[in-house]
């Protein structure tokens, strides 16, 4: 990783026990990088094939189409005060009752698959919790010391000035501190939204009861805020990174994403003379040729900071700036 990095989470003499243990947290997430990445990827298999599970179930547990496994509890026939809710999504009520939590074996698998991406998903949020607490902290701390004239955490504060007010080239801190706490405070709430969306996703386990009210609103609602902050914060902090990059290329690397898009365009118009994937590979390998020297950068959308060691020729996945 860049040196710059590294020193914002290396602890000086002086450093008091809360920013000692915030850095050995973050020293913890750095060291065991590579697990945590290999365990990313065991991840995002089980979320491919999850997600193909799910698309199928869905059929039969939503449209009624392709149901496998009925359950016997649904069948009314002969029953009176029978009502139904007008689709395929919900058993049937007799005297205004559900007669069971599902009418098929698609619907308990549309259910669990709903669960396990929740759960992935949760993960994915609460991994790099400790750095957005600490940037979010730290920025904080600046914009209130800004306006109250008061020096909370006893550092110098500023762009380009890491969390003991040390010059660092890590792009993130040249973001100014409004922009900074804002990111922060988003990517926060994010998972705390995502938190909650677990925690009623385990309340309201059943398949009628996540479909129903209130768990369906409950279950559902802090999900939305989820991806509403998610994406908003990456926005953000992606439109002041392209700031970054564009008044200042020597210093800053262009993302990743930029490579990519013009390996796709030079793919779709031929100019490339290869098939899609060499292309993407040769555009991957020029941004380490020539943004690798520079330290990182950040690919907004995703929350995710590719740092390329030019010397080690490796690459290190870490969370927004980590």
């Amino acid at each position: 990783m860049n040196a710059s990095v590294q020193s914002a989470i290396s602890s000086p003499d002086d450093a008091t026990r809360y920013e000692r243990t915030r850095d050995m947290i973050l020293r913890f997430f750095v060291r065991n990088n590579g697990f945590f990445t290999g365990l990313a990827g065991v991840m995002a298999v089980i979320f491919l094939i999850n997600l193909c599970v799910l698309i199928f179930a869905a059929f039969g547990a939503v449209f009624g189409v392709g149901v496998v496994g009925r359950n016997p509890a649904c069948d009314v026939t002969g029953l009176a005060n029978v009502t139904f809710a007008g689709n395929n999504q919900y058993p049937p009520k007799v005297n205004g009752h559900f007669v069971a939590d599902y009418c098929n074996l698609s619907q308990r698998i549309f259910n669990v698959c709903t669960k396990v991406i929740v759960i992935i998903l949760t993960y994915i949020n609460t991994l790099p919790f400790a750095w957005r607490v600490a940037i979010m902290v730290d920025a904080l701390a600046e914009v209130a010391e800004q306006y109250s004239g008061i020096d909370l955490d006893k550092r110098e504060a500023g762009i380009g000035l890491d969390f003991y007010g040390r010059p660092t080239e890590a792009m993130w801190f040249h973001i100014d501190k409004g922009r900074r706490a804002v990111i922060a405070l988003l990517l926060c709430l994010a998972v705390i939204f995502q938190v909650l969306n677990l925690v009623f996703a385990i309340i309201y386990w059943g398949y009628l009861k996540s479909q129903t009210w209130p768990g369906v609103f409950l279950i559902n609602a802090p999900a939305f805020l989820s991806i509403v902050s998610q994406v908003s914060a990456a926005l953000i902090q992606g439109a002041a990174e392209k700031a970054l990059v564009e008044a200042n290329p020597s210093k800053f690397p262009a993302p990743v994403a930029t490579y990519l898009q013009q390996g796709w365009s030079d793919w779709r118009a031929g100019r490339s003379g290869k098939n899609l994937w060499r292309t993407l590979k040769d555009k991957l390998a020029e941004h380490n040729e020539k943004e690798g020297s520079k330290g990182g950068s950040v690919l907004a959308l995703t929350g995710i900071d590719v740092t390329q060691s030019k010397a080690k020729r490796s690459s290190c996945f870490t969370f927004f700036g980590c």
